[in-house]
């Protein structure tokens, strides 16, 4: 990469630029007083999905914002089992520190302790 003149600080803006633009979409929503715990096809939430994708800082967004964090998809999974499933270790801290359960049960009875996948 270094050959083609890409530096590291690029690399970085660019992994960026998701979580980036998901935290201003997410502000936005909020400052229009929209919905920030809308379902998409599946019922997953904004916080389901910022977990899964390992958006830390949309993620902290949401919670200050007052979502439901054991809010549940149609396959009965809260955020904390996506953290969990795609091994986020510091949005499971951030979760467990605001509440979310590691004990809390899945439409299959799957815990976030046992590998959901």
């Amino acid at each position: 990469m270094a050959a083609q003149g890409i530096t590291q600080d690029q690399i970085d803006d660019l992994r960026e630029v998701a979580p980036n633009k998901m935290l201003e979409d997410m502000k936005k929503l909020s400052q229009d007083e929209g919905n920030l715990e809308f379902r998409d096809s599946v019922g997953a939430t904004p916080l389901h999905i910022a977990v899964a994708q390992g958006f830390e800082k949309v993620v902290e967004f949401l919670i200050e914002a007052k979502v439901d964090i054991h809010a549940q998809d149609e396959d009965g999974w809260q955020p904390i089992h996506a953290a969990a499933c795609w091994a986020q270790a510091e949005i499971i801290h951030i979760l467990v520190e605001h509440g979310a359960d590691l004990e809390s049960k899945t439409n299959n009875n799957e815990t976030p302790l046992i590998d959901a996948r």
